[in-house]
């Protein structure tokens, strides 16, 4: 078992150009998320994430959080996010030139104040995670006007540029917070905010793409009422798309298809079609097309 497994053929490639597993609520899953991050080339169905999710909890008198799908907060030393970043700033630490991983943080609550988040929860993960390992969403402007903006006439780094490397997005369905947190100072922030399409349907894709929104985020139903929308967003090249509860081999098939960037998965290790191919990483399939 190997950690930095993605071969030279794809370093070149742009971040928005690939796709690659990932785990959702990584930490309900047998297995460390050391384990789920494991490349085995003989079993890669077997971890070979890249991609992780945390789920976060905050209580209303400080600033804290604890890791876990909802309720209540929790002081338990080994609930804090903290413990969680911990584990990963020591395995990159052990492997520092190890294969970009994109952590996705899902805000399950917004106590305190607004206005007063970004700076706090910046400088947590600075702490916990370490700044020099975070990819700060706010080095991507290169002094334009919004992150879209940015991202269209410059692109995204390569895989070779992101090694060693954390993409830390903020999710789930706290609007008016990642509102405040990209409203505030984005040029000094650390982490992304994505768009939460929900239940992707046809309809769903706004008029106007937000402007410092660049990470997408869905959840693909059985209907396939997504796919158009997916479509249509995988268009846009420069754009991250995130599809969560992939849990059957059809849906998975379908997304891959799709040009999904990031595949989440609650199958990090029991099933052998939790693939997405022969190394890590792979091109997403519209970009295949289209260099053909």
């Amino acid at each position: 078992m190997t950690i930095g497994s993605t071969s030279q053929a794809f370093m070149d490639a742009a971040y928005s150009a690939l796709q690659f597993k990932a785990s959702h609520n990584s930490y309900g899953h047998q297995g460390t998320l050391i384990q789920q991050l494991r490349w085995d080339a003989q079993q890669p169905h077997r971890g070979g994430c890249r991609g992780l999710e945390l789920d976060i909890v905050q209580p209303s008198r400080r600033w804290a959080w604890s890791v876990q799908h909802g309720g209540e907060y929790s002081d338990e030393p080994t609930d804090q996010l903290s413990h969680y970043l911990a584990q990963l700033a020591v395995w990159s630490s052990q492997w520092a030139d190890h294969d970009p991983i994109t952590l996705h943080i899902d805000l399950k609550n917004a106590k305190r104040s607004h206005q007063d988040f970004p700076e706090v929860f910046d400088d947590y993960l600075a702490t916990h995670l370490g700044a020099d390992r975070i990819l700060p969403a706010g080095s991507l402007l290169n002094g334009r006007p919004d992150l879209l903006t940015a991202v269209k006439i410059d692109g995204w780094p390569s895989l070779e540029e992101l090694r060693g490397r954390f993409i830390v997005c903020l999710t789930g369905g706290q609007k008016k917070r990642t509102e405040s947190y990209l409203a505030t100072g984005l040029a000094d922030r650390l982490c992304f905010c994505d768009y939460d399409l929900g239940v992707a349907y046809a309809s769903s894709l706004p008029d106007e793409l937000p402007p410092n929104r660049v990470f997408y985020n869905f959840f693909p139903m059985p209907s396939q009422a997504w796919v158009k929308t997916i479509g249509d967003l995988r268009k846009i090249r420069y754009v991250v798309i995130r599809g969560y509860g992939i849990n059957d081999d059809y849906t998975w098939q379908a997304c891959k298809d799709a040009g999904v960037n990031v595949l989440a998965t609650d199958q990090v290790f029991q099933t052998p079609w939790a693939v997405i191919g022969d190394e890590p990483f792979v091109r997403a399939y519209q970009e295949i097309l289209a260099a053909a």
